[in-house]
């Protein structure tokens, strides 16, 4: 029976063996759940999947990256709980049923190999055939994808006549290459803005890099409302307003330090994990976090402080005035004074009348 009355050879084709058209959604669907980059991916050889050493239901994904030294031959890892239907594991192992008919006219270089397709060429004068068993080119990849878009969005154009109160957004053009800044930037906005949880995904050992992946309009709108979120809950902690923990559970432990601020975290986890004071605590004005509102009160106490540090230094011994407080004076003096407004004096001096006596430095 002549071919075209069937559909030709491709349609033909994928009643025997994978196509490049029936390869296209296993190879995204694994793309978007591994984050690797396409090249890596074409790549990925049949031995990738390693039992979990831990959990039973989970399988590791094991890839070559090309930036990776040779001595690193398993660079990238990933495991994925196979009790999903469609976990890139159980994804793979479709992959290795379907092409398993191929790897007998597969070059022996390639016969490792997952993502095996057969193409077939017509001639110059297209009467003769040839069968080429390989990894799926790029160049064939992007036109499968060109194709599985094109399909897609005609079934979405159904689905919107049949459904016109219920309408679906068409698929866009993309390439292979777009997939993996996809996927981090898809994990960023899941995470509310933690570039940490990109940066894990895509397996980068710097954040800088994680950056150029996740750039964008909507990710910049992201950092500014995480940034602004985290300004409102600054003010609020310095003005002594209602406190909102941004983290939820047990309120961090508070601590008064000099000055009148606060200690967001006097309790520091040390090196075995189990909790520690503070190494920075009593010494807070080197401590990175301090805070230091600009008001009236709080230049009173730097004042006053200023002043008992420098009757200290008119009796004590100079080595030990300089040894012990003339780093705290100078911070005082030169980094935190010159900040309050030269309007708030008068009446800070006046406020440090009535305070209390700080003792004296020994």
């Amino acid at each position: 029976m002549p071919k075209h009355i069937w559909g030709g050879y491709r349609t033909i084709a994928q009643h025997f063996h994978i196509t490049t058209d029936t390869l296209v959604p296993f190879f995204l669907a694994i793309a978007i759940q591994t984050a690797a980059n396409p090249e890596p991916l074409r790549d990925l050889r049949r031995d990738c999947l390693v039992p979990h050493p831990l959990d039973e239901h989970r399988v590791i994904v094991d890839w070559n990256k090309a930036k990776t030294s040779a001595r690193l031959q398993k660079a990238q890892r990933r495991s994925f709980d196979r009790r999903r239907r469609y976990a890139a594991p159980n994804l793979i192992e479709m992959m290795l049923a379907l092409t398993g008919p191929l790897l007998a006219d597969a070059p022996p270089g390639q016969q490792d190999r997952v993502f095996l397709t057969r193409s077939i060429y017509a001639g110059p004068t297209r009467r003769s055939l040839r069968n080429r068993t390989e990894v799926i080119e790029h160049s064939v990849l992007r036109r499968a994808i060109l194709r599985f878009t094109k399909r897609a969005n005609q079934r979405i154009d159904e689905w919107n006549a049949a459904h016109p109160d219920s309408p679906r957004a068409s698929i866009a053009s993309f390439a292979p290459a777009l997939f993996r800044g996809t996927v981090a930037t898809e994990h960023y906005r899941a995470s509310g803005g933690d570039i940490l949880a990109a940066q894990s995904i895509l397996n980068h050992a710097s954040v800088a890099t994680t950056e150029t992946y996740i750039k964008s309009e909507e990710t910049t709108r992201l950092q500014r409302q995480t940034i602004a979120r985290l300004q409102d809950l600054m003010v609020a902690w310095v003005r002594g307003s209602e406190r909102i923990d941004p983290v939820p559970g047990p309120s961090q432990p508070r601590a008064a330090v000099p000055f009148g601020h606060d200690c967001l975290a006097p309790v520091v986890p040390g090196r075995d994990g189990a909790e520690r004071l503070c190494p920075q605590f009593g010494g807070c004005l080197a401590c990175p976090g301090l805070v230091i509102p600009i008001d009236t009160e709080h230049l009173a106490r730097i004042l006053a402080a200023i002043d008992r540090f420098e009757q200290a230094r008119n009796r004590l011994d100079p080595r030990r005035w300089n040894l012990l407080y003339a780093p705290s004076w100078r911070i005082l003096t030169q980094d935190i004074l010159p900040d309050f407004p030269t309007a708030l004096h008068e009446a800070a001096r006046s406020l440090v009348a009535g305070m209390p006596a700080l003792p004296e430095l020994e």
